[in-house]
């Protein structure tokens, strides 16, 4: 959804994708829009409001069809063009806000069946459904119906269909894992995160899409594989290359790298950092050591820092160390870690 200020209620009941997360609070499209709030707080209140519309809907009875949407949409545009008119010519002091609710409930009506064909589809579904989370401090590795292998790192969580049925082998992925896909060229293989859908045949590769950074990497170490997504430009990525999403700016670009296997150097227990932030740090630090963080010190936050360490290591020992180039001082407080 492109970013706009002021945001109102008919912006987000146009979105299937924000439909989908009302309606299905656990869909693949819970990280993007879960995300998207905490960055956009002035909106809110404007959320609040379009889900309440929404769930309105949710009821067994109600349903519309497509003609009478696009009757109820055309009775609509002409009213709105002759109160304009009118406007125009008399200055009447009526106000289009009203036009504006019945567009709001016309809209309501327009998603009404997607919102309840959704919540049903979800509701059956439901029961047919893995899902598996790595908690903070840990990483899981499984085994797919289709014998594919994924390792789950820290804070991500992973959805996936008991059995693969129809043409196609498809998984949702909320944070990061690495994938080695079973090939088979008849069945595609597809993760998908928030922002972008990752098609294969057989494979490895790793997703880096944790809800909240500021970057989505996907890095591939054999095979091929397509991104594609809403708001992206079709990419295909070849062996050793590693696709960068900038959230912020929904900019992605490609680039080759001849230690591609570092980007899921934590599958052996370690921690890697190229060029990171100190504000990223701490984030990856609090998932792999299950500690929070609180800096104080903003000076610190866009330093950055290149090293390696062990998932193994004391987590006073790593600050110990990266303290040696970034000066700072910190208290460790039962699970928080106060820097400063």
């Amino acid at each position: 959804m492109q970013t706009k200020t002021p945001f109102s209620v008919e912006d987000f009941l146009q979105d299937e994708t924000f439909l989908s997360w009302v309606s299905n609070p656990d869909s693949r499209h819970a990280c993007y829009w879960n995300e998207w709030s905490a960055r956009h707080p002035e909106a809110l209140a404007t959320i609040e409001e379009a889900k309440k519309m929404a769930d309105m809907l949710q009821f067994p009875n109600f349903r519309a069809n497509d003609q009478q949407v696009n009757e109820a949409l055309n009775r609509l545009n002409h009213t709105l063009d002759v109160q304009e008119a009118v406007t125009k010519k008399t200055h009447h002091n009526f106000s289009k806000q009203g036009y504006r609710v019945a567009a709001v409930l016309l809209l309501l009506v327009a998603f009404g069946a997607f919102l309840i064909t959704t919540h049903q589809k979800n509701s059956t579904e439901t029961a047919f459904w893995t899902e598996v989370t790595a908690p903070y401090g840990t990483v899981k590795n499984l085994i797919l119906p289709d014998q594919s292998i994924v390792f789950l790192n820290a804070g991500s969580k992973i959805r996936y269909p008991k059995n693969f049925q129809g043409n196609t082998r498809e998984v949702e992925l909320c944070g990061e894992a690495w994938f080695d896909v079973h090939h088979n060229e008849t069945l595609p293989f597809i993760v998908h995160t928030a922002e972008a859908d990752i098609t294969v045949l057989g494979t490895a590769f790793n997703v880096n899409a944790y809800p909240g950074e500021a970057l989505h990497q996907i890095s591939l170490e054999r095979g091929k594989i397509q991104i594609s997504g809403d708001r992206l430009q079709k990419q295909i990525l070849l062996p050793e290359q590693s696709w960068l999403l900038l959230r912020d700016k929904n900019t992605a670009r490609v680039f080759k790298t001849n230690n591609i296997d570092t980007y899921s150097a934590w599958r052996a227990g370690k921690i890697i950092f190229r060029n990171t932030s100190f504000e990223a740090m701490a984030r990856q630090l609090e998932r792999s050591h299950n500690i929070r963080f609180t800096i104080r010190k903003e000076a610190l936050k866009p330093c950055h820092y290149t090293g390696e360490f062990s998932m193994q290591d004391d987590i006073e020992k790593i600050l110990n160390i990266i303290s040696m180039t970034a000066p700072f001082e910190y208290i460790i407080q039962d699970k928080e870690i106060i820097i400063q």
